[in-house]
């Protein structure tokens, strides 16, 4: 646990931006270089926890509700009790992005990851023995899409080896602790050279990337996995299905996609609470349109404009 005299002691701009994370655990806020949860901690053990991750904007928190929602949902899934409030939480990630802010000197927008573990307990798989629940808030810089990946895409690879676990199974629904399947379907598409990595279900149907819902372009409808094919729904996701102003002509829709339909489309992206939309410009043998003049791009802009009207209509955090 914490050693005294190592929390709360803030110079500003004292620390490298580039590799600084602030952490708050339980209202101390530290480096998150010290360690402060125990060994026993069933997240550590296990990957039983729950997490969300939002991004400022011009000072905002954007959609603080929506995300505090997801975490609700996947709280009671996993029969975890969260026993304080929204604006608790909100209070807290505020206070943490004052002191990463403080600490580093950085007024831009922040990554911010909030972390809830059932908590600690021995060494036994049974939850009914774990004393309360424990969470830690960690914030950093937000790192942006790179001039090259938005004018020209990244690459996407199809996992071969490892499938999507099913709802039945993990819901990927639930945003849990537990991204093995993510991370062994990345780590396979990184050897293949990819940026990102395409997870299919035991169907064959394709769902997400490894941290980012998919969508996909033919002609001027925009097109992405159901729900039910097994994928966790992203508030970006769900803001582009359901808030954004479409340019004229394009039209949304959820259906099914096999390996099989990748080249009948046009355009490709991913969409990520800290990124928004990512154009992809291949996914193996498949290559995507990606220009200034591409659906994607208009998306692009059209949420670059949802984000600023939400900014000038909440106060800050």
């Amino acid at each position: 646990m914490f050693r005294s005299g190592q929390l709360n002691l803030y110079v500003p701009g004292i620390k490298g931006v580039e590799n600084y994370i602030q952490a708050n655990t339980e209202g101390q806020l530290h480096d998150a270089r010290i360690a402060s949860i125990s060994p026993l901690n069933r997240g550590f053990l296990y990957g039983d926890s729950i997490y969300e991750v939002w991004r400022t904007f011009d000072g905002v928190l954007v959609a603080f509700k929506e995300h505090w929602e997801r975490l609700m949902r996947s709280a009671d899934a996993l029969g975890i009790k969260i026993e304080f409030s929204e604006s608790f939480l909100r209070e807290e990630i505020v206070k943490t992005v004052e002191a990463f802010q403080k600490q580093t000197g950085w007024v831009k927008d922040c990554y911010v990851r909030f972390q809830m573990a059932r908590g600690d307990g021995p060494l036994a798989l049974d939850p009914m023995v774990v004393m309360r629940p424990f969470w830690v808030i960690l914030v950093q810089k937000l790192k942006i899409l790179s001039k090259e990946h938005l004018e020209k895409g990244i690459c996407l690879s199809i996992a071969q080896e490892f499938r999507r676990n099913p709802k039945d199974s993990l819901n990927p629904a639930w945003k849990t602790g537990n991204y093995l399947n993510n991370v062994v379907g990345l780590a396979e598409a990184r050897k293949r050279g990819a940026n990102d990595v395409v997870l299919q279900n035991h169907r064959g149907e394709v769902c997400e990337a490894s941290t980012s819902n998919i969508f996909f372009v033919k002609g001027k409808t925009v097109i992405t996995p159901l729900s039910d094919c097994g994928i966790l729904e992203g508030v970006t996701r769900k803001i582009i299905l359901e808030k954004l102003k479409l340019p004229v002509g394009i039209e949304l829709r959820t259906g099914r996609i096999t390996v099989e339909d990748l080249a009948e489309f046009d355009e490709c992206f991913l969409t990520a609470s800290t990124r928004d939309i990512i154009p992809v410009k291949q996914i193996d043998d498949f290559c995507y349109k990606v220009s200034s003049g591409s659906v994607t791009r208009k998306l692009k802009l059209e949420y670059a404009r949802w984000l600023q009207t939400y900014r000038d209509s909440n106060v800050y955090c």
